[in-house]
This record gives C-alpha cells, sequence and structure tokens, in this order.
C-alpha cells in the first residue's frame, strides 16, 4: 500500500564515520531478517543495503504490504574490525497513514492496523472501518451503524417528546427522545409512549406534566394546578405532596368520575396515581380526597 524511508549514518561509539558499513534490517527482539527495499517503489526486497563510502548516509524503505504499521524493527551495522551492536525497537511506520486508496479495505486515514480507519466515499459522508468494513457513517443527518436494517442511527435534529434522536435506520419515528431536562422519552411512531422524569412545583396554577411524577411542595404557597387529557394508553401520572403548609387541589381533566375531577392534597405523603384509557384517566391509587 505504502513505503516509508529509514535513514541515517554509520558511525562508531566515538561517532567516527563508517563508510561503506553494511546496515542489516530484522524484525524487533528476533533474528529474522525484514524485507526492505532500495527505492520508494518498485525493485524487490533486499535485507541490507551499504552506507556511503563518502559520507556513511544509508536509506531504505519498508512497505505496509509486507507488515503492519505497528511492526517494529532492529539494524545491525557491520564492517571488518569494526564490533557490530544492534539497535532495536526501532519504529518506521507512523501509526496514522494517509494512502492514496480511499475504501474500508485502505481508509484515507488509517489508525493501528490496516483497515482501521477514516475514509470519505463522496462529498458530505465521512465512514468509519474496523477491519476493512464499514461500522458507522456519518454525513449531515447524523452518525447511522452499517448494519442491516434495522441499524442504530441517532439523528442530527433537536429532541423532543414526540421527536426521537436514537433511531433506526428505516424507522427515523420510533426510537428515543428527550421530554424535558432529566427526563428521556420513548417514542413511536412520532407518539409519546412513555416518559420518565419528576417535576417539583412551588408556584400556584401551574398547568402539570401528563407524565412522569409531579410533587406539590406548598410551603410558599398552594399549588392549585390542572392535569390535562394524556397523550398515550398506558400512560401513568403520579401526584404526590411533599410539603402541606398550604392545602392544594388539582383538577384533572377528563377523569373517569367527572370532567373535572378535584384532587385535594392536604397532607404529607398524599398520593394520586393515575392511568390514561386513551379517553380518560382513571384512578389506580389514591390517599388525596376527590371533592
Amino acid at each position: 500500500m505504502a513505503r516509508f524511508k529509514f535513514q541515517g549514518v554509520t558511525v562508531d561509539q566515538a561517532g567516527n564515520l563508517i563508510l561503506s558499513a553494511t546496515v542489516s534490517a530484522f524484525l524487533t527482539g528476533v533474528s529474522t531478517v525484514a524485507s526492505i527495499y532500495t527505492a520508494s517503489s518498485g525493485g524487490s526486497a533486499v535485507n541490507s543495503v551499504t552506507s556511503s563510502s563518502t559520507n556513511g548516509l544509508f536509506e531504505f524503505w519498508v512497505d505496509t504490504d509486507d507488515y503492519t504499521i505497528d511492526q517494529r524493527f532492529k539494524i545491525i551495522i557491520s564492517k571488518t574490525d569494526f564490533t557490530s551492536v544492534p539497535v532495536d525497537e526501532i519504529t518506521i511506520f507512523p501509526y496514522m497513514i494517509v494512502p492514496i486508496e480511499n475504501d474500508a479495505v485502505t481508509p484515507t486515514v488509517t489508525i493501528g492496523n490496516a483497515g482501521d480507519g477514516l475514509y470519505s466515499p463522496s462529498n458530505n459522508i465521512i465512514r468509519m472501518a474496523i477491519n476493512g468494513l464499514d461500522i458507522m457513517q456519518f454525513d449531515t443527518s447524523g452518525l447511522q451503524a452499517t448494519a442491516t436494517s434495522p441499524a442504530p442511527t441517532m439523528i442530527n435534529e433537536t429532541s423532543s417528546i414526540t421527536n426521537p434522536v436514537f433511531v433506526f435506520d428505516n424507522d427515523s419515528s420510533s426510537g428515543l427522545g428527550r421530554a424535558a431536562a432529566n427526563s428521556p422519552a420513548v417514542i413511536g411512531g412520532g407518539v409519546t409512549l412513555q416518559a420518565w422524569g419528576t417535576e417539583t412545583l412551588t408556584a400556584a396554577a401551574p398547568t402539570l406534566r401528563h407524565w412522569g411524577a409531579t410533587i406539590l411542595d406548598s410551603n410558599l404557597n398552594a399549588v392549585d394546578g390542572t392535569l390535562g387529557s394524556g397523550t398515550y394508553i398506558g400512560q401513568i401520572k403520579t401526584i404526590v405532596m411533599t410539603e402541606a403548609s398550604n392545602s392544594s387541589t388539582i383538577s384533572i381533566t377528563n377523569h373517569q368520575t367527572s370532567d373535572p375531577e378535584v384532587a385535594t392534597f392536604n397532607a404529607v405523603d398524599e398520593t394520586g396515581v393515575f392511568l390514561w384509557s386513551g379517553t380518560e384517566w382513571i384512578t389506580l391509587f389514591a390517599t388525596c380526597t376527590f371533592v
């Protein structure tokens, strides 16, 4: 795929030039000879080169077709009347390669082994490859796995209680969204199926969330509010009073007994748990009182 150059000057331990010395290449830590080349392209592999007879300069190339880029090398300089000293653990390949090819097998930016990296198959698209296979794709719409459908996808949009951003490639309206801060939501076909989260209300006349739990803190004010209709069958709403300085009432729209039904909370831990049937709120559990 690509060749990388290594060069140096043959000198002795005192720094004196060793002219016309033999520079032999091996794999690091062993006696296995390495395949090196005398030019940046073409030619057959050799195991050694000879340094210059005038300045001791030597050079050779190693090829990524022969070795992975984490391969290290050992060099031994030898010449008659000189004691050879090996130099080991030499890094020749860079850990990031930018080849001419541009596909999953030889990604443009290779990190680690060949076939691991990033490349762009066309304008405005970046793909991640591992072991020569496409794994993920990034584009202006978001991030998508390249697995067979339904593959996980992250959409580059603002999430809401009806707009999921963690979805599937063949169903972009179903997945996970955000109902509010600290409140995830499960969405199917653009409709909220379930949402979680807790809100604490201290003000008078609020409108309650129709999902999750609502805490009534009436330390300073009566927390009188309204619970509107639910949005999906099976939705559960919990209301509980944690501070009871002021009696508070919640008007429940489309309750099974009346529209609206008024629930009164007078004491700490008084609770109402309601289920939305699709047309009305049904009381599942209540220690609050209805008037």
